[in-house]
């Protein structure tokens, strides 16, 4: 399930969804995904989109917009919400520290 879920990051994944992959209950799979991972499933997707994200802004030049897209936010502002929430700042800030990094100046 979760390579699977990892693979289509595009997709907009429900809990339901992934149950049914996993060939479970939506109640079980949540409880069972909380105990095993430690985290709900849906804060286990937000970090893998995020992660996602961050590969993409610093190994292309996509816009912001279109990467939101790509690894499955409905929109910029849902990537920039979960930036937030995960790294605690935002996408752009992230690919200017890198290109920064890389070329020794600001962008």
């Amino acid at each position: 399930m979760a390579t699977r879920v990892a693979a289509n990051l595009g997709t907009a994944w429900s809990l339901s969804e992934a149950a049914a992959l996993a060939h479970m209950s939506p109640t079980y799979f949540s409880s069972f995904f909380q105990t095993r991972v430690g985290i709900p499933f849906s804060h286990w997707l937000r970090a893998l989109r995020v992660a996602a994200a961050i590969q993409l802004l610093l190994t292309t030049e996509r816009p912001v917009a279109d990467i939101a897209l790509i690894v499955g936010f409905r929109n910029t502002r849902n990537l920039q919400r979960a930036f937030h929430q995960t790294v605690g700042g935002s996408a752009r800030s992230i690919r200017r520290r890198a290109y920064t990094a890389r070329t020794g100046h600001a962008q």
